[in-house]
């Protein structure tokens, strides 16, 4: 049976799962640092709103700040009846490129398909754009365990 505990077991404990001396670590690093992000056994739509919430202020902590020449705009791709939220990001100005040759990072945020959206990553995904000199396309996807 798939319940939300086992969704997110793997991510949040990875102890858990296998007996790697990094893995024990990195989760007793959580538990100490970051008490916030060790989540029980028994989840509630609470818990994961809570490390979600964190995991945000965390990670948006290490990223470099958007400049104020990172332009961000918002697409919805339909096909049938899906959609799909697509973030074009690049400096100075977004190249059309639907219709162009130039090269383009895809980039499907991290977080285990449990955290992370468009405010947590663009600020790197801007330090990427700048940093490659190229148009970055943010693509966002609906998250565990909701979906």
């Amino acid at each position: 049976m798939l319940t939300l505990r086992n969704k997110l077991l793997p991510f949040l404990h990875p102890g858990s799962i296998t007996s790697d001396a990094d893995s024990k670590a990195l989760a007793e690093l959580i538990v100490l640092y970051h008490p916030s992000l060790d989540l029980s056994d028994d989840l509630t739509n609470n818990d994961v709103e809570q490390f979600r919430y964190h995991s945000k202020r965390i990670l948006t902590a290490l990223f470099p700040a958007k400049s104020l020449s990172c332009l961000i705009q918002h697409h919805i791709f339909q096909y049938n009846t899906n959609q799909v939220n697509i973030y074009s990001i690049q400096h100075q100005q977004i190249n059309d490129w639907k219709c162009s040759n130039q090269p383009i990072l895809l980039y499907f945020h991290g977080g285990g398909f449990v955290f992370g959206d468009i405010d947590t990553y663009s600020c790197y995904e801007c330090h990427l754009s700048k940093s490659l000199n190229m148009l970055v396309l943010h693509v966002d996807f609906r998250l565990a365990p909701e979906y």
